[in-house]
């Protein structure tokens, strides 16, 4: 196996074309996005490849149930947008979204609040698609760090949030 490695700052308007030079187009694998910031529209700008699956980072401080990212911004910087760098991403109900439109079902999650698994429904095989109120878990580092569920959607929901 070649690893290739590439530093580029990501953007809607430049990543399948980076994908598709340095990747190429088709089936891969896995696809995973986590950049704490305009995660939602990248992921939506992916079109050159077609992954098994795809592990993408989600914001649980939107809370479980509203569809909802933060507003495109190429120099996003979570810190920039707010101290507490809890406003960034997408909730998982966008997230959910944005994957069944792309054909992708939710089928796992990790306990942290942090990042959900979705796979092509042509690869799904025995597992079943999950909702995102289901598959929903708090960011357990912001609950141990006394930011309450309740106070993290009050102070995300502060600031521009774009509903999917």
């Amino acid at each position: 196996m070649n690893v290739k490695i590439k530093q580029a700052w990501l953007e809607q308007e430049n990543i399948d074309e980076l994908i598709r030079q340095d990747v190429g187009v088709g089936e891969i694998d896995l696809l995973a996005i986590d950049v704490d910031g305009n995660d939602y529209w990248l992921w939506q700008a992916i079109s050159s490849i077609s992954p098994r699956v795809v592990i993408v980072e989600y914001n649980a401080s939107f809370g479980p149930d509203r569809a909802v990212t933060v507003p495109y911004d190429r120099a996003f910087d979570r810190h920039q947008k707010h101290p507490s760098g809890i406003y960034h991403g997408m909730s998982l109900a966008a997230a959910e979204k944005l994957a069944a439109a792309k054909g992708y079902s939710l089928i796992g999650w990790e306990d942290a609040g942090v990042n959900a698994l979705f796979v092509r429904k042509d690869q799904a095989g025995p597992f079943a698609a999950l909702t995102a109120r289901r598959a929903f878990r708090p960011h357990s580092n912001r609950i141990e760090r006394n930011y309450t569920q309740h106070d993290q959607e009050k102070l995300v929901y502060s600031l521009p949030v774009i509903e999917v």
